[in-house]
């Protein structure tokens, strides 16, 4: 039907509330929503004098990774004898999807350092080599089926490196998180 009334917004499912009702501008967390906008010909109209349309709509999160780790360590040079911890201190919430973890490092002269498993939020590292190498964690989110919309696969990834400088000496320090590092 022909409206100079405007129509109604509203949100049929959705993971959270919105906020300042649902005019014109929708604002709500991450994930799926299913929306429908009603018009309608003359106040109180119904029947053949209402139109109504749904339709869905996906809101991403961009990642926002972060992490801290030893910046050098003394190595005595027996390839997995030190293990460090590196600790996510990023802000990505994942809400409607799952957030995806991928850890890498390269560098050298030596092996690079191993990761226990490079798909979680918080591996640890193991010194194979001396050298300098630079961890890095890529970061995404993966979203489920949204209506009629596909799947989405770690979307917008967010990619944050760190350097790490392993010195060989005949002894190992393990680094604390103090500011000045480990003296070899």
């Amino acid at each position: 039907p022909v409206t100079t009334l405007g129509g109604q917004w509203s949100v049929v499912s959705g993971p959270g509330s919105i906020v300042n009702g649902f005019t014109s501008i929708l604002q709500g967390q991450p994930g799926c929503y299913e929306l429908e906008y009603t018009v309608s010909s003359f106040v109180n109209a119904d029947g053949a004098c209402t139109a109504t349309e749904s339709f869905f709509l996906r809101i991403t999160e961009e990642p926002d990774p972060d992490f801290d780790l030893a910046e050098e360590v003394c190595w005595d040079g027996v390839p997995g004898s030190i293990t460090l911890p590196i600790l996510y201190d990023g802000e990505t919430f994942g809400t409607g999807g799952t957030i995806v973890y991928n850890w890498t490092v390269t560098g050298g002269p030596g092996t690079d350092p191993t990761f226990n498993d490079a798909t979680i939020q918080q591996p640890t590292l193991t010194v194979q080599g001396a050298g300098v190498f630079v961890v890095c964690l890529e970061e995404g989110i993966d979203y489920d089926v949204c209506g009629s919309m596909s799947p989405l696969t770690n979307t917008c990834s967010v990619t944050r490196c760190q350097t790490f400088t392993v010195h060989e000496t005949s002894v190992e320090v393990i680094p604390t998180w103090e500011p000045i590092g480990p003296f070899c």
